[in-house]
């Protein structure tokens, strides 16, 4: 694992952060550790079809008994798939992957779907503060509740927010924005995700809070989704055990769906591929920024405050 986490995979890694690597690195020793713990500490390049069904029958039994779906299930073993492929090629080995031909089925029908809070849901708990009980995030620290909130009138992803750096803050530009780019230190999730996203209503208070970006968070979006993910369910914000901080993001689009904005420019703002070539830039900010607005949300300015 030494010689493929820090030799073999280098191409693989290019243009990831330290943070991504070491994101990179624990999921494939999770996948090791599992294995070991089914077939105990073997030669890799001895292991045989036989020791290949039985983790393949283990995560079969996984998928049935704990709900694990059939995507993670694959990403498990196609690790140790991957890892026995990278290493006997590197020592030029015409061996046959014991591994090879066994995966898991993934129906959509069977996975789970993030749901989107209801918009009274967030304005009712993540926009104002209740007169009784005070304000729902008052306890999550600032950082993270800020890019929270942010996320609420972008549609972004936690992420997008957490690693922006201070050249990609435009809150002095006509229209404030902020830009989502691919960096040589960092990668995007997609290509599509470079997008220039205006900032509206609470969100853009909240980046001015935070002009420069977010150095608690920068590089470390599992820290920030630990983080806001044990708050709200400490503090019984998830309406479902499917209600992710993540939801955020599902409901900008019901919001963007439910004002009669077509696809192509939904896909644009979240991020998303738009299926087809990619002609302008998908309106001016002006333009963008008017649509934004017509669909924000009513806060409370004391929200944000620390």
């Amino acid at each position: 694992m030494e010689l493929y986490t820090e030799e073999l995979a280098m191409d693989e890694l290019r243009g990831m952060s330290e943070g991504q690597i070491e994101s990179w690195r624990k999921v494939k020793f999770i996948s090791v550790d599992m294995y070991e713990e089914v077939i105990g500490v073997t030669n890799l390049l001895e292991t045989t079809r036989d020791q290949a069904n039985k983790f393949h029958t283990h995560l079969m039994k996984r998928i049935k008994t704990e709900g694990i779906s059939g995507n993670t299930a694959n990403r498990r073993f196609g690790n140790i798939r991957k890892l026995f492929r990278v290493y006997a090629n590197h020592l030029q080995l015409d061996v046959k992957n014991p591994f090879e031909g066994l995966s898991f089925s993934d129906p959509k029908r069977l996975r789970k779907t993030v749901p989107p809070f209801e918009i009274d849901f967030v304005e009712r708990n993540f926009l104002s503060i209740d007169p009784e009980h005070g304000y729902a995030l008052s306890g999550l620290n600032f950082e993270a509740r800020c890019i929270f909130l942010i996320t609420i009138e972008t549609g972004c992803r936690p992420s997008e927010i957490a690693n922006l750096k201070p050249e990609n803050i435009h809150l002095k530009a006509k229209v404030p924005y902020i830009s989502v780019k691919f960096m040589e230190d960092r990668r995007l999730k997609t290509e599509n995700s470079i997008r220039d996203v205006p900032l509206i209503g609470v969100a853009l208070e909240a980046m001015r809070l935070f002009p420069k970006g977010f150095p608690r968070y920068r590089d470390k979006e599992t820290n920030l989704s630990g983080a806001v993910m044990n708050y709200l369910k400490d503090n019984k914000l998830l309406p479902t055990k499917n209600h992710r901080a993540y939801s955020t993001r599902h409901t900008y689009e019901k919001r963007m769906v439910e004002a009669g904005y077509d696809d192509e420019f939904r896909r644009r703002m979240l991020g998303h591929d738009t299926d087809r070539p990619d002609y302008g830039d998908g309106g001016s900010l002006a333009w963008r920024a008017e649509r934004m607005a017509a669909i924000a949300l009513k806060f409370d300015p004391a929200i944000l405050t620390a």
